[in-house]
């Protein structure tokens, strides 16, 4: 889904800077793909600290909001619970991650009559729709990856046109020397 979100906002900025070609929009594509492609969150590991990273929610956020008509169309048509592209996200996020929906939750029972507990070895088997809800979301997030492959299809030669006439800065100087790393 992370993935899906940086293909449609890329291709949506490219898009962008060929409707209206001016300067300071292809400046602004210039250092958004900065931030999301060679930007670091960890200063340790970072070749410059000029270039910060741009959190994904962010990233996941704008796509939601833009309301992608592919995701929407696949959860129509799988029959899936409707949900913006954000919160599909994070009920995905929730059940993959180490917390009480990803793990507790789905590998136990707790029966607060007996105040007993049952384990449950399958989760998928006791309960299908944990795996079919988010293999739906996933299916949709595909479908806006291929969406902006034929968007970027169709932007692509008119943004290498006038990419000439926009000089990017020059990328900056490491501040620190790849082998100080710890």
């Amino acid at each position: 889904m992370e993935m899906a979100a940086l293909m449609f906002d890329v291709t949506d900025r490219a898009r962008g800077c060929v409707t209206k070609p001016t300067k300071e929009a292809f400046q602004e594509f210039d250092s958004h793909l900065d931030k999301v492609y060679v930007g670091f969150k960890s200063m340790e590991w970072a070749y410059s600290e000029d270039v910060v990273a741009k959190n994904i929610l962010t990233t996941l956020q704008r796509t939601s909001k833009r309301a992608p008509a592919p995701f929407r169309e696949a959860l129509e048509r799988f029959g899936a619970p409707e949900r913006d592209f954000m919160s599909a996200y994070e009920m995905v996020s929730e059940g993959a991650h180490p917390n009480y929906v990803g793990t507790v939750e789905s590998y136990q029972r707790a029966d607060t009559k007996t105040g007993t507990c049952e384990l449950i070895d399958s989760p998928v088997q006791r309960d299908p729709e944990r795996i079919a809800i988010p293999l739906d979301f996933a299916a949709g997030a595909l479908l806006i990856a291929v969406s902006a492959v034929r968007d970027w299809e169709s932007t692509r030669d008119p943004f290498i046109v006038l990419l000439p006439t926009y000089q990017p800065p020059p990328m900056p100087e490491p501040t620190r020397k790849p082998d100080a790393r710890p």
